[in-house]
């Protein structure tokens, strides 16, 4: 039963794995084209490899199914894959030569919120619900048009759209659990350290639980006896 069980962990786990490395596929073809300065980390050769392999696989794919009957929607899908891979080499290098440090996963600067937010008096937009909402849209409806010239890329941009918008909620809810991780340590940081110099008892410490805290007598005491106690 405990095997089946770990099993079951581990095949969750790999499902998982090549879901998300599907999303970054899908929406890092897109945002080299919407977003600037990434980290060196989130963009790197081998991600940027892997979106440029997935793409060439649709459009070998479209090539054979469709064949004659849409072969200008082919040709611009291949006219796509082959900007994505310029402006990958292009992100890539200025990474690699930015004198500027920046966190080297973050998921770079969205234009829209440069042109739109930044500098003009709209009403305030963070930029992470620019990735969000606004990023994910703006793709979508892109791809509406683009269905009258290439059917083919206009599947891959709303699929795209559709990835970015979980990957998109993904982030937020991991850097919520990070946020939240910092603010337990530092209750329990300061919660514990209250206990220890016996200003407050574990049951008045925000919920921070300490079961082999000294009681206030033993805590007295032991103060007295290292002369902490004045």
């Amino acid at each position: 039963m405990q095997g089946q069980q770990q099993n079951r962990a581990s095949y969750y786990a790999s499902s998982k794995a090549l879901v998300i490395i599907v999303m970054e596929f899908f929406s890092r073809s897109v945002e080299v084209f919407i977003r600037k300065d990434f980290g060196v980390r989130y963009f790197d050769m081998l991600g940027a490899s892997g979106s440029a392999l997935t793409l060439f696989i649709v459009v070998m794919i479209a090539a054979f199914q469709f064949g004659e009957d849409m072969q200008a929607g082919n040709v611009i899908l291949g006219l796509y894959l082959l900007a994505y891979v310029v402006m990958a080499i292009i992100h890539i290098q200025l990474a690699k030569y930015r004198k500027e440090m920046i966190h080297s996963w973050y998921s770079g600067t969205p234009l829209l919120y440069s042109w739109l937010f930044k500098d003009m008096a709209w009403p305030k937009m963070e930029e992470h619900h620019c990735k969000l909402y606004l990023e994910p849209l703006a793709v979508f409806l892109v791809s509406l048009p683009v269905a009258v010239l290439s059917p083919q890329l206009s599947v891959w941009l709303t699929l795209s759209a559709l990835f970015m918008f979980a990957r998109g909620q993904r982030a937020l809810r991991a850097s919520r659990e990070k946020y939240l991780d910092l603010v337990d340590a530092q209750i329990e940081a300061d919660a514990l350290a209250n206990v220890i110099k016996g200003i407050k008892q574990p049951c008045e410490a925000k919920g921070v639980e300490c079961w082999g805290a000294f009681t206030p007598e033993q805590q007295q005491y032991i103060f007295k006896q290292t002369g902490q106690g004045q």
